[in-house]
């Protein structure tokens, strides 16, 4: 496969053996049979936001959101077909619950994807019609390597969160920055909070 240098660069952190399946999966991502992709954990939601903006995958008219949508209401979810996406699957645990407030909340179907599968710790009884082949099965040391290269290979693109935390404190930015963010081609503005500011 070509790359371009940006390209290559996030690539080349992962093992060559993983580098076409890691490419392959995110552009069959745009191909899935559903309304609705859900991204779980902060790690995937923000490493295919990073390969989103690589352009090695686009989201086409579905609709993409992270896991933290369970803490709201989910009476939009009522018939629609959802995929729940990670990167590695360790135990499952988690994408087992959210299969279970999904189906509560009346989605039409439920399937699961995954680049990796931690095929120590894995809990196959958790997705016994769910989980779509494709994935690649890894020892647990390998899966935890690849989860090191995967927040390795993100620290080189920008982003409006840290890899696993979403920023919880105050920050405080001087006007010249907080403008200088506004004109950054990286960041998308979407709704700023601003106590006891005067730009006058």
């Amino acid at each position: 496969m070509e790359f371009s240098d940006v390209q290559a660069e996030f690539l080349n952190v992962f093992p060559q053996k993983f580098r076409d399946h890691i490419v392959e999966f995110a552009k069959s991502i745009q191909f899935i049979n559903a309304d609705v992709l859900v991204f779980t954990a902060r790690k995937a939601a923000c490493f295919f936001l990073c390969l989103e903006h690589l352009n090695i995958w686009q989201p086409t008219d579905k609709i993409v959101v992270s896991e933290r949508i369970k803490d709201h209401t989910l009476d939009w979810l009522q018939g629609k077909r959802v995929a729940i996406i990670d990167e590695v699957i360790v135990t499952g645990t988690n994408i087992n619950s959210l299969i279970e407030l999904f189906n509560a909340s009346g989605a039409r179907s439920i399937s699961v994807h995954a680049l990796f599968v931690n095929q120590d710790k894995f809990v196959r009884e958790f997705f016994l019609h769910n989980l779509h082949e494709g994935y690649i099965r890894l020892k647990n040391a390998d899966a935890q390597s690849l989860g090191t290269a995967m927040v390795e290979a993100m620290q080189g693109i920008p982003r409006p969160y840290s890899v696993d935390y979403p920023i919880s404190t105050w920050n405080e930015l001087k006007k010249r920055n907080f403008l200088r963010l506004f004109d950054s081609p990286f960041w998308s503005i979407k709704q700023t909070l601003c106590h006891s500011c005067s730009y006058a």
